[in-house]
């Protein structure tokens, strides 16, 4: 079977979307990189900012998620689209998900932030960040995954009617 050809928006949208999803989560550099940085503790923006020694390498990856997002979110996504449309499977699947837990990290992050800011500790504000925007990360990769399995169903249902066309036995029908 030949494989189905996503189309050339498509294919655009997925690598502007896997892009973006790369470029999303930079932050995972500083395991192998020396930042100075305790990713427990620390802001995950800190490793953008002007006095780290790798600032602008963290700078220039938000830049590039930024701009690789921007096309595919206006041209994609949003989940209650995708279900009340039955578009894209793995949107639909996940999306609600991905919301959920953002939303909770969200909450956690918000928290840790007051309890920071009122001095009663950090409540692991950097890894509550961390899990945050590789959430926010996952859903490009998602939409990608949705785009490309979408191009997959288009392209099979393009097929001439004779190749796809399969006979199925039921009540006393003849094969075609």
């Amino acid at each position: 079977m030949p494989r189905p050809h996503l189309g050339r928006r498509n294919a655009r949208l997925v690598a502007a979307l896997l892009l973006s999803a790369v470029a999303y989560t930079a932050w995972v550099l500083e395991v192998v990189l020396s930042t100075g940085l305790d990713p427990v503790r620390a802001y995950i923006g800190e490793l953008a900012a002007e006095d780290q020694p790798l600032g602008g390498l963290f700078r220039a990856t938000d830049l590039v998620a930024g701009l690789a997002v921007l096309t595919p979110a206006v041209t994609v996504l949003l989940t209650e689209a995708a279900r009340r449309h039955g578009w894209w499977p793995p949107v639909r699947r996940y999306g609600s998900w991905l919301l959920a837990g953002e939303l909770l990290v969200t909450g956690w992050s918000l928290a840790a932030i007051a309890a920071f800011e009122a001095g009663h500790g950090t409540w692991s504000l950097g890894a509550g960040r961390r899990l945050q925007v590789l959430l926010v990360a996952i859903w490009p990769a998602v939409s990608a995954a949705s785009l490309t399995r979408d191009g997959r169903e288009r392209a099979a249902e393009e097929q001439p009617a004779g190749r796809a066309a399969r006979w199925t036995p039921t009540e006393g029908a003849e094969p075609r």
